[in-house]
């Protein structure tokens, strides 16, 4: 079920949905049935393993910003996959020697996210009546899913993936 869903094979889905039931208390609790229908939405189609997650990652990007962030913030599901397809993605393949094309996509979704999140906070300055609260900080950004994305974009190994 987790190879179909990473891999895109929408066709199962049908099959995954009938026989999760089925699977013991452990494997459903390692393998929730949530994440792996994001990850079939956001993958279906692709040839192999490496399209699937670029078409994943384009998916994503096509998604409106605001759209975006509010799923990032409510939807945990959604959230450890977008997380999980970024850490893969953007990890240099050692037989290549080469990133995944869908990088671009998790680096541009992180360049909109990081500025839209600007543009919040200085409104939120702009309009206060009493002093702005300081700024997130470098270990609170980090460990934000935009902080995940951009670590992972940007190619450095994560502690978290």
């Amino acid at each position: 079920m987790s190879a179909a869903a990473i891999d895109g094979l929408a066709e199962l889905k049908p099959l995954i949905e009938t026989y999760y039931p089925e699977e013991s208390a452990e494997v459903r609790q390692g393998l929730p049935l949530q994440e792996l229908l994001v990850q079939l939405d956001l993958a279906a189609g692709g040839t192999d393993r490496e399209d699937a997650r670029r078409l994943a990652s384009e998916r994503l990007a096509a998604m409106k910003d605001a759209d975006f962030r509010d799923r990032m913030n409510t939807d945990a599901a959604f959230q450890r996959v977008v997380t999980e397809v970024a850490a893969y993605i953007c990890a240099v393949d050692p037989y290549r020697m080469r990133r995944n094309p869908g990088c671009t996509s998790i680096k541009a979704i992180v360049k909109r996210q990081l500025q839209m999140e600007k543009t919040t906070e200085e409104a939120a300055r702009a309009t206060a009546t009493t002093p702005a609260p300081p700024m997130q900080s470098y270990e609170e950004h980090r460990d934000s899913w935009l902080g995940r994305l951009q670590e992972s974009s940007a190619g450095e190994p994560s502690a978290r993936f």
